[in-house]
């Protein structure tokens, strides 16, 4: 009976408790996806959107608020040399925005001479009057 109750034991150790497939699994992954031979995929063309319109006020608020700009502007004041690139962007910028500005009818040169105008009265402005 001992010797029954042996090989039921060895039996039933012997039996893999796990449940699934025996199949051996391949650890390397090799290339899944094999192309067919003589066939070629053209590959796709992106679609290129539009950019969004933004009105000419929107954008020229956008330029006038560019840091990267102002920090190039105040580099060329202060003598420092900057790259082409650099270069080539600030020139772009101060170009687009002296373009929207006749666009939408913005004169600079007037507010220059407002100030002028505000300064050369207060010279010349004879401050005995309010004593």
């Amino acid at each position: 009976m001992q010797s029954r109750k042996k090989t039921k034991k060895t039996q039933q150790e012997k039996k893999d408790p796990r449940v699934g497939s025996k199949k051996k699994v391949p650890l390397m992954v090799e290339f899944v996806n094999k192309p067919e031979k003589g066939k070629v995929i053209p590959p796709m063309k992106k679609a290129l959107k539009p950019a969004p319109k933004i009105s000419p006020e929107v954008e020229l608020a956008q330029l006038e608020d560019n840091e990267c700009l102002h920090q190039l502007l105040d580099d060329i004041e202060n003598g420092k040399k900057i790259s082409a690139e650099d270069q080539k962007f600030v020139d772009e910028c101060l170009d687009r925005i002296d373009e929207l500005m006749t666009e939408l009818g913005i004169n600079d040169d007037e507010e220059k001479d407002d100030e002028y105008v505000l300064l050369r009265q207060f010279e010349t402005a004879n401050l005995n009057e309010y004593r």
